[in-house]
């Protein structure tokens, strides 16, 4: 025989990106709990109160589950109303909120257990899903740990809980590197040019989208011409999903220069922890380029992204530089 009394179980079920593990989140992405409520039998009221840490929003309205399966992969029904504001809801019911600050708050105004007193609580236990999202908000950052803490409480069992559940704030960390290869040269020589994106290995490192590259130091003085010639990528990077344009354009100097833009035209396109992304160029040296000229290049990540596509939330990173001389 069990001792009937409240119980509080609080557990993350899913997160809605494939590219994070376990307990990571990453910036935009949503993540969904599971609360699991034991009441003894009989009637009483309830209030459930989930504390958000700054920078996580809860996202729609919590699902009644009066029929669901267990952390176990056991079947779990409740024998008894649930309700609120006196009415009685249903299985798979949208349960209304309170929100105060960043915590909120689900008023049961009747939970009635009918299990037969002196068995098991498996027929008086329910549970309510919800989704939380990791805003793009200053208190979070890669590295960050947060906690997501739930309580119940009734007339008579006062206050149950905390319940928590931690996770883990992961974000991509792309760097840049340019180098000439050789670093010097004369007219009608031609030196190669390497560009190398990189996304770092730590454990709270995740995966990056929506690349942005430009290099448009290259005077036309200097170069009589910028070619492509390879691009490729380490691990599961696709190149095919990555453009590359080489034009002539004026700078804000007047000065005319080759700009190199490098986009995805793909939303899918990624870099994974731990990748990288190399692209290569002839540059070749103008044949009247004055003994002594030195160019000072620049080539920058203007902008990536924590989720791919155009989602309603997510964080945009950059810029990042990557510097050479010739």
């Amino acid at each position: 025989m069990t001792t009937q009394g409240v119980e509080l179980r609080k557990r993350l079920i899913a997160t809605d990106q494939p590219f994070t593990d376990g307990n990571d989140l990453t910036i935009g992405e949503t993540a969904t709990f599971q609360l699991e409520v034991t009441v003894p039998d009989g009637v009483t009221p309830a209030t459930i109160t989930d504390d958000l840490p700054d920078g996580l929003v809860l996202v729609g309205s919590p699902i009644l589950r009066l029929t669901y399966t267990d952390a176990s992969g056991n079947p779990v029904t409740f024998d008894g109303p649930v309700s609120q504001g006196g009415a009685t809801l249903a299985d798979g019911a949208s349960l209304a909120t309170s929100l105060v600050g960043n915590d909120f708050t689900i008023d049961f105004s009747q939970l009635a257990a009918a299990a037969a007193p002196g068995t098991n609580l498996s027929g008086q236990t329910f549970a309510i899903e919800y989704i939380e999202r990791a805003d793009d908000a200053p208190a979070l950052a890669a590295g960050d740990t947060v906690q997501i803490a739930a309580r119940l409480a009734t007339p008579t069992t006062g206050t149950t809980g905390p319940q928590s559940v931690a996770v883990d704030i992961v974000e991509p960390d792309l760097s840049i590197s340019k180098t000439f290869v050789p670093d010097q040269a004369q007219g009608g020589e031609t030196v190669e040019m390497r560009l190398v994106v990189q996304n770092a290995s730590a454990s709270t490192t995740t995966t990056s989208f929506g690349l942005l590259l430009t290099d448009d130091d290259l005077p036309t003085s200097v170069f009589s011409d910028v070619v492509l010639t390879g691009f490729s990528g380490t691990g599961a990077i696709d190149t095919v999903l990555l453009d590359v344009t080489i034009v002539v354009k004026t700078d804000g100097t007047g000065q005319s220069v080759y700009l190199i833009t490098v986009t995805d035209n793909d939303p899918t396109f990624a870099i994974a922890p731990g990748e990288r992304l190399t692209l290569t160029f002839d540059a070749v040296i103008e044949d009247a380029v004055v003994d002594g000229t030195t160019v000072d290049n620049t080539a920058t990540v203007q902008t990536y992204t924590s989720l791919p596509g155009d989602p309603a939330v997510e964080r945009t990173y950059g810029p990042e530089n990557g510097r050479d001389i010739l």
